[in-house]
């Protein structure tokens, strides 16, 4: 109003019509309704003055609107069923709209979205999380789960070669004038080499002692069949 007078006017808000006003002052004075005894919050503005409910008193706190700050407040009613729903959006202008609008009941109490105050806080968790993550090296899904991740470990130092051919390196069955004998020691000499071999590609084999008498019978048996086919 001009000439720095205040206007008493009470601001009254249509269903679903936004309404533009610009704030006095920051924060609301605490009075009582002369007709339920309900406590409102009076906010002195421009335009008149909004003797706000909990819902209304909420979103707007929720806008951090201070002095000399446009609003544009919006009143949205729905029916559900036999019942009114009554939730209030506030838009503090010249700021970027809020991508997660919040709704509230008309107790106050919010119902779906995300405040701005509380979308800004998570973008600002994920961000420290994620140059947490990247400073000690540790894989994002330990942090989102709080598993204590284990420190780097030194290389393993390199393991010696294999001979190409393993074979190679196990001893000759000597002569034996027994002929089970010498199956039987052919058949050690060959898990021995098998062994060599299995290791050397990382594979763990327990052989028995049935290993080596089932491998010297088949010898046998492909000798006196005119030898292995």
């Amino acid at each position: 109003m001009a000439n720095g007078q205040t206007n008493y006017s009470k601001i009254t808000f249509g269903a679903n019509v936004p309404q533009i006003v610009t704030l006095k002052y920051t924060g609301a004075q605490t009075v009582q309704s002369q007709i339920t005894g309900e406590d409102q919050f009076l906010y002195t503005c421009e335009e008149g003055r909004i003797y706000a409910d909990a819902a209304l008193h909420h979103a707007i706190t929720q806008s951090f609107a201070g002095i000399n700050d446009a609003i544009r407040i919006t009143k949205r009613e729905r029916k559900i069923g036999a019942k009114r729903h009554v939730d209030y959006v506030v838009e503090k202008l010249g700021e970027a709209p809020d991508p997660f609008p919040a709704e509230y009941d008309s107790h106050g109490q919010q119902i779906a979205g995300m405040t701005g105050d509380q979308y800004a806080r998570a973008q600002r968790d994920q961000a420290a999380a994620a140059a947490w993550a990247n400073a000690a090296n540790v894989a994002p899904r330990a942090a989102s789960t709080g598993s204590q991740a284990e420190p780097p470990q030194p290389p393993a130092p390199p393991q010696p070669r294999p001979p190409a051919h393993p074979e190679a390196a196990a001893p000759a069955a000597a002569p034996h004038p027994n002929v089970l004998a010498q199956a039987l020691c052919l058949a050690i000499d060959a898990i021995a080499i098998a062994d060599a071999h299995a290791k050397a590609k990382g594979l763990a084999i327990v052989w028995q002692s049935e290993d080596a008498r089932a491998l010297a019978n088949t010898m046998l048996i492909g000798q006196r069949n005119g030898g292995a086919r």
